[in-house]
């Protein structure tokens, strides 16, 4: 059932266009883990220290092994009906998510922590696609991801402690207050006070999760977002 708040709002004016902020949650019901959720160990090591600068530098073997089951899973996986809702809502979509989920359906989204399926340079900064279908079960120190010119690479994502990429800033900069912004499936530890900039800039402000959490003028939709999107969308629309 939609919340009466949710109704309320979108109805409460012309809204100008919408702006999804899409967290791991989005890609849950694809069968691709919450970076955040249970299970967050490899090989018994947190999996925060498997994405910091430090922990590839002190065992890249393990981290590469890490991020190669993550591939696999994205690979394996498929858009859900959160996915597509996105696909039919159009609108701006911006994502903490690596996986390609959201590009297998149309949607251009802007990535704030890159792409599992690129892998750069570790000096240069060169960004190629990963040719994981070439890769063996389990790598060592000699069958480490290269580029072509033999330079160690690294996985194409943002790391704890490094710099997010620029462009979804860049939308969030620009809001004016007349879009409606939705955020989905983001656990709020990593959020750069997105939702709340929105809200505070008098942006329409629905979010959906399966808990839900306060914030001044932000209207909660708990529950499931490959449940809850297509319904969103059809009321947006």
């Amino acid at each position: 059932m939609v919340p009466d708040a949710v109704l309320r709002l979108i109805s409460s004016r012309n809204w100008s266009k919408v702006v999804v902020l899409a967290g791991a949650g989005l890609s849950a019901a694809s069968g691709i883990p919450t970076f955040r959720g249970a299970g967050g160990y490899y090989q018994g090591q947190d999996a925060a220290s498997l994405a910091l600068r430090e922990g590839f530098t002190s065992n890249p073997v393990l981290v590469w092994n890490w991020y190669a089951m993550r591939i696999r899973a994205v690979r394996g996986a498929e858009p859900n009906a959160g996915h597509q809702a996105m696909a039919e809502l159009g609108g701006v979509v911006l994502t903490s998510n690596v996986d390609d989920l959201l590009d297998r359906v149309g949607v251009p989204a802007l990535r704030l922590h890159g792409n599992i399926l690129e892998m750069r340079g570790v000096e240069s900064g060169e960004v190629c696609e990963v040719n994981d279908r070439d890769w063996p079960e389990e790598f060592d120190y000699e069958t480490l991801p290269r580029l072509v010119s033999g330079e160690m690479a690294r996985p194409n994502v943002v790391w704890f402690g490094e710099y997010p990429w620029r462009a979804p800033f860049e939308v969030i900069e620009g809001l004016a207050g007349d879009e409606v912004f939705v955020e989905v499936g983001t656990s709020g530890v990593v959020s750069y006070g997105f939702t709340e900039e929105a809200a505070r800039r008098g942006c329409g402000v629905i979010r959906v999760n399966q808990e839900a959490r306060g914030g001044n003028g932000i209207v909660n939709w708990t529950g499931l977002s490959e449940e809850i999107l297509p319904e969103l969308v059809q009321l947006l629309m």
